[in-house]
């Protein structure tokens, strides 16, 4: 028997397409197959079978709600939740398909939907902006069910029958050479079409019994999204930035070992303990907060954990002027150093941010937050973003960096060629290099450079040599670590690739 679709199936009204592709660019960014075409909006009886035959085979079908469906009496995407609600009623009690998303204030009451959407469990999502959450829910939704009682009962039943019949499943060793090739060969061929979002290696995994567990640096830290519990819960950028920037500036801290972003936010909103979280993160001490934002006045509250007994180092609570946010972020930086067994304080500055105009700080938090989501969309906001911030302050070096690494990533996710990919990546060369004439060892914005050589000009040899120079200025950045390896994988080199 073959194995069902995995797919998600968005239904949306014409006028809701904008927050529709929202959503299918962030499920695709996460390895999720979502059937959404704005293109096949044109009808016809051919159209007309597929999107049948869609809804009839998806695993999961996602209605978009919103005040536009409810005004309308009449439209395609009526008959296609009539089909979702048929196949509903042929489903077993309690199995998920439809996950109804409300991307305005349309009452989860009265509304103008089948009887199963309202049994269903809705999800918000403001103009269509996907949440880490709902990302998390649509992939569990997707997870293969466990096996029933029964079913494990027949496999155990047929094992027995097959060792009675003395039968033995012997796979020839040359399946497993083929299987090899194709899987290499469909690695390459991703990386070739879209290159992965810049990230740090996994958690760490606990070892084999076989294997001794990895030592564990007194000098290494992880910084976990500060919580947001501010009454506007759209500011979480806010929360998310002000993390993110202490992160960046403990990172520059040549002695210290700050685990990566992607690694660290990737605990957020779990309920997961810090001795846990450390291990998997391979560190020595976590820091957790929160950031409660209201008008021009921010507490800020940062605690400094020892992982090995979970006991707090120092716990501090800063009430300031939004205009002092930087202060405190300094501040706050100091302080955890000054935990970190054997301090560094005495042998090491630490650097400070790049501009005192909030405005343009607070615009480059809500850019960093696009910038982190990935697809075309959420990169095209990014860069609109990281040049507003700059029309405040053209110097402030995070904010260049930022404009280009999204112009350099951008092409993969846009699937841009020719002059429109040189068009994008030209400014965030552009960028790069204007970063290095303020702060020379920015190893970012040499891998930009280098990035930009291999893939667009085709100067293999050069690009990979600017990337080592990067490598060498940073060794412990993750951006220039996955430039590197994505060039190995593309030249074939996968023995590089992997090391």
């Amino acid at each position: 028997m073959s194995e069902p679709t995995k797919a998600v199936f968005l239904s949306y009204a014409r006028e809701d397409t904008d927050a529709a592709k929202r959503i299918a660019e962030a499920l695709r960014g996460f390895g999720v197959e979502v059937w959404f075409d704005q293109s096949e909006l044109r009808g016809g009886d051919q159209w007309d079978t597929k999107i049948r035959s869609q809804i009839k085979a998806c695993a999961l079908f996602i209605p978009i709600v919103s005040d536009t469906t409810q005004a309308r009496d009449e439209g395609y995407f009526r008959l296609e939740w009539k089909l979702a609600d048929d196949r509903s009623h042929l489903m077993a009690q309690g199995k998920a398909f439809i996950v109804p998303v409300v991307i305005d204030d349309t009452p989860d009451s009265g509304t103008a939907v089948p009887d199963s959407f309202s049994r269903a469990q809705w999800t918000r999502l403001s103009a269509g902006v996907p949440t880490p959450a709902f990302i998390e829910q649509v992939k569990r939704l997707l997870e293969t069910p466990k096996k029933s009682a029964v079913q494990k009962a027949e496999d155990r039943g047929q094992k027995i029958e097959d060792r009675r019949a003395g039968q033995k499943s012997v796979v020839p060793a040359w399946i497993w050479v083929v299987a090899a090739i194709v899987i290499v060969a469909v690695v390459v061929r991703v990386v070739v079409l879209r290159q992965p979002a810049p990230a740090a290696p996994p958690p760490v995994v606990a070892a084999t019994k076989s294997a001794a567990p990895a030592a564990i640096s007194a000098q290494s830290v992880a910084v976990l999204a500060f919580a947001n519990l501010s009454d506007d819960k759209g500011g979480e950028f806010f929360s998310d930035g002000i993390s993110e920037e202490l992160l960046n500036v403990l990172a520059k801290v040549p002695k210290l070992k700050v685990a990566a972003r992607t690694s660290s936010f990737t605990f957020k909103g779990q309920n997961v303990p810090i001795p846990e979280i450390a291990q998997k993160l391979g560190v020595a001490y976590v820091v957790e907060g929160s950031v409660r934002k209201a008008g021009n006045k921010v507490r800020i509250t940062a605690q400094l954990i020892k992982a090995e007994d979970g006991f707090h180092v120092w716990s501090e609570t800063y009430d300031r002027e939004l205009k002092d946010i930087f202060a405190v972020q300094d501040e706050i930086a100091k302080n955890i150093l000054g935990g970190v067994k054997g301090s560094l304080l005495g042998e090491t500055e630490l650097p400070h941010l790049t501009t005192t105009k909030i405005e343009a700080y607070t615009i480059y938090l809500q850019a960093q937050g696009a910038f982190a989501k990935r697809g075309e969309i959420n990169l095209r906001e990014a860069i609109r973003l990281f040049e507003a911030a700059l029309a405040i302050d053209p110097d402030y070096v995070p904010a260049l960096v930022g404009r280009a690494q999204a112009g350099v990533v951008l092409p993969n996710y846009a699937y841009l060629t020719g002059a429109q990919a040189r068009e994008i990546t030209d400014g965030a060369k552009q960028a790069a290099r204007r970063t290095l004439q303020l702060d020379p060892q920015n190893a970012t914005a040499q891998t930009v450079i280098g990035w930009a050589a291999f893939q667009f000009d085709w100067r293999w040899e050069e690009g990979v040599a600017t990337m080592l120079r990067a490598r060498d200025l940073a060794p412990n950045d993750s951006w220039t670590w996955n430039g590197l390896g994505d060039c190995h994988r593309m030249t074939g080199d996968l023995v590089q690739a992997f090391k």
